[in-house]
């Protein structure tokens, strides 16, 4: 038996520009406005305002039964304002 997995296509239209979209979405600080607040997001490294490649971010996480994870994350690839 072979399982077959559909793919999932979400859309979401924001009232605002690409411009005001890529403002907020740039900025690694709103990253915990964006999460699970169950997932309790923590930065633990300094951040820039604005997302760059190679950029490394630091946080903490607590994703399984509630106990807490460091995690890394490297940001590979920008293209402004998308």
């Amino acid at each position: 038996m072979t399982v077959q997995f559909l793919p999932i296509k979400q859309v979401q239209v924001l009232p605002i520009t690409i411009v005001e979209a890529w403002t907020f979405f740039c900025d690694p600080r709103n990253l915990s406005a964006i999460t699970p607040d169950w997932l309790c997001f923590d930065i633990r490294s300094e951040v820039p305002t604005c997302m760059y490649p190679g950029l490394i971010i630091e946080y903490r996480i607590k994703a399984f039964a509630g106990l807490p994870m460091a995690w890394v994350t490297e940001i590979t690839q920008v293209a402004a304002p998308n």
